[in-house]
């Protein structure tokens, strides 16, 4: 029985790094994504989404592995719950390997709230920015709209002819 733990907690061991190592490239991409927010660099946040994305698909193959081997452990440990919380499987298990498991289990804790952050505070930034795109776009549409009225009518009223020189220039 404890080949077997052993066996299931190194592949765990594996794919907890993987997945550190991957939520950290998440989280390069995410500050990256809100620096270029920041500064409105549009053709670069295409680029990093599509890598987001990417990190995102391959986290949920890693996750679902994790959860593999979680679900094996809590077999060959005859536990009721068959997807135990790792920090209940740490408790279980014994020696060098479920320490580094349980630093792991901390590491990617601290990663996936940190993500979770960046994740919110980027998506307000998007909020803003389409806000403000909106804005902008209905008080442009408003002027063209009253603009349009005016020229059927016939002359400008007095004022209006800087806004008919910018519609000739849109």
């Amino acid at each position: 029985m404890e080949a077997k733990i052993a066996k299931i907690g190194y592949s765990l061991k594996a794919v907890l790094d993987e997945e550190i190592d991957l939520l950290s490239n998440l989280h390069e991409v995410m500050e990256q994504e809100n620096r270029l927010l920041l500064e409105s660099s549009t053709s670069h946040l295409f680029e990093l989404n599509k890598t987001k994305e990417l990190l995102i698909l391959q986290h949920s193959y890693l996750d679902r592995t994790r959860r593999n081997h979680t679900v094996n452990l809590s077999k060959v440990l005859k536990l009721e719950n068959s997807e135990p919380k790792l920090a209940v499987l740490v408790e279980l298990m014994e020696g060098k390997l479920a320490k580094q498991i349980g630093e792991l289990q901390v590491r990617l804790r601290q990663l996936v709230d940190n993500i979770q952050q960046l994740s919110a505070e980027n998506s307000k930034l998007i909020e803003c920015s389409i806000s403000a795109v909106q804005d902008s776009w209905g008080m442009l549409k408003r002027q063209f709209v009253n603009l349009d009225k005016s020229k059927k009518h016939g002359q400008f009223k007095k004022g209006q002819e800087p806004t008919a020189l910018l519609q000739g220039r849109i």
